[in-house]
């Protein structure tokens, strides 16, 4: 009799692809995924979601399916000045080409604009997330929402004066401002972003602290990019640009560190040069580390020593930072 028959449960999706591929566990061949209100109920074998579920099939031959990708470092403004400039380090790049550009262009449309070509190239590359540090932070928050990329969001942290604002506390103010006014946007989250050491002073990082512990905010911050940085930094060489804003004769991490900005809520990215003693210190306080492999190898900036990061059980993701310095947000390229 029909009581007899199963019942199936009803969903808005089948995915039925050639290959499903989870984060963890094996591969399914001829699998699907099984969605209902935006969430995801079952990942199983494609006939016996059919069998189970009621709901529209998409089939997906010959293709793989899979979690969408995050790059956990990105300036996606920056794909409106892909190109501009090779075959130069991160600091004259930044100074001679990168700074003077974007002081003559990194307006409201031009983060607008720019932000909307990179989520719209992050999607067709497979990418669902991002975290991202720029000016106009606001705009490009909008961008994510109409595109539909999820993101992070940066309270962003300069000493120098931009087109967005006049210093440190014109920066946070209007960083926290965006932040409160876009608070119910449940694909974005926020982070509070100094660009680096070299253009973040002590009494600002420990400001950055404190609008983290007040606000929740992991720090997201660029952290012993070249070997350079370390070096100027450990011997307070201030006619290198890119020794740290400090008074005191230490490496950046170890600096702050003695701020107390070196805990779980650090977002370290590219870290190239690190001791042995930096990774301990990492893993003990559980940073996590974004590596930016193509971006380094553009600007010679080093490499990450991610086998001894993972070895230690630290946590390590993958960026591609600013389109400038990698031409693409293609994960994959």
């Amino acid at each position: 009799s029909f009581s007899r028959l199963p019942s199936m449960t009803a969903c808005d999706e089948i995915l039925s692809a050639s290959w499903v591929i989870p984060v963890e566990g094996p591969v399914l061949q001829d699998g699907a995924v099984v969605i209902k209100d935006g969430v995801i109920l079952a990942v199983l074998p494609s006939e016996e979601a059919k069998s189970k579920y009621s709901g529209a099939v998409v089939e997906l031959p010959g293709r793989a399916l899979m979690p969408g990708l995050v790059n956990a470092h990105t300036h996606l403004a920056m794909s409106l000045l892909r190109g501009v400039s090779d075959d130069q380090e991160l600091i004259p790049w930044l100074t001679q080409t990168i700074w003077p550009l974007e002081g003559a262009l990194a307006d409201e449309s031009f983060v607008k604009d720019g932000a909307t070509l990179a989520a719209a190239e992050c999607i067709r590359s497979g990418t669902t997330t991002v975290n991202d540090m720029y000016w106009f932070p606001h705009c490009t928050a909008e961008a994510l929402c109409e595109i539909g990329l999820r993101g992070l969001v940066n309270v962003m942290v300069i000493e120098f004066p931009s087109k967005y604002g006049s210093g440190p506390e014109d920066y946070i103010a209007k960083g926290l401002a965006s932040r409160e006014a876009m608070k119910d946007q449940a694909l974005l989250g926020w982070t509070v972003a100094p660009h680096a050491p070299y253009t973040v002073t002590d009494a600002t990082f420990e400001r950055v602290k404190q609008v983290s512990e007040e606000h929740g905010l992991p720090v997201h911050v660029h952290l012993h990019e070249t070997s350079v940085e370390c070096d100027a930094s450990e011997k307070l060489d201030t006619t290198a640009l890119a020794c740290h804003k400090s008074e005191h004769k230490l490496r950046p991490f170890q600096n702050l560190d003695r701020i107390g900005l070196v805990n779980d809520k650090l977002i370290a990215v590219h870290m190239t040069c690190l001791t042995e003693e930096e990774i301990k210190v990492v893993a003990e306080k559980k940073v996590s580390i974004v590596h930016c492999p193509t971006s380094n190898l553009k600007l010679a900036s080093g490499f990450c020593p991610v086998a001894k990061l993972v070895a230690q059980g630290v946590n390590v993701a993958i960026g591609t930072d600013g389109q400038s310095s990698n031409n693409t947000v293609d994960m994959m390229a």
